[in-house]
């Protein structure tokens, strides 16, 4: 075995995914180890995101620790932002109560969990907004 690990949360999306069966059988056992020994070398990651353009690699470091609601969030900032710089008439500004709402609705994440965290992930879509328009 190596000494870098594979995270149980990344075991569990492959699981999820069909990639491994459940119960981890040896056969998939013996995978697991042969992905642990490069899936965290920078080159392994640089020759996965050489497929991407520089905005979705952008795109993905800069939602890489965020939660599925956290990514929601940060897409609905993300989005509305280039609808506006393209000159698109978004529907209405982008409220912080009306973004915790949808958030509650679609992920049931209670609303003072969301709305102590949406002004971070705000100006994290800000900043995201910032570094692509420098590309």
């Amino acid at each position: 075995m190596t000494d870098k690990p594979i995270p149980a949360r990344l075991v569990r999306e492959l699981s999820a995914r069909g990639h491994l069966a459940p119960g981890l059988p040896p056969a998939d056992a013996q995978k697991v180890e042969w992905l642990a020994e490069f899936w965290r070398e920078e080159w392994f990651i640089r020759l996965a995101m050489s497929y991407r353009s520089i905005r979705q690699r952008l795109l993905l470091a800069a939602k890489a620790d965020l939660s599925k609601w956290e990514r929601y969030v940060f897409q609905r900032y993300v989005n509305a932002a280039l609808r506006r710089k393209a000159g698109e008439k978004a529907p209405r500004k982008l409220y912080l109560n009306d973004v915790a709402e949808e958030v509650k609705f679609n992920y049931g994440v209670p609303l003072p969990v969301v709305i102590k965290r949406i002004p971070a992930i705000r100006w994290r879509a800000r900043r995201f907004l910032r570094s692509f328009a420098s590309k």
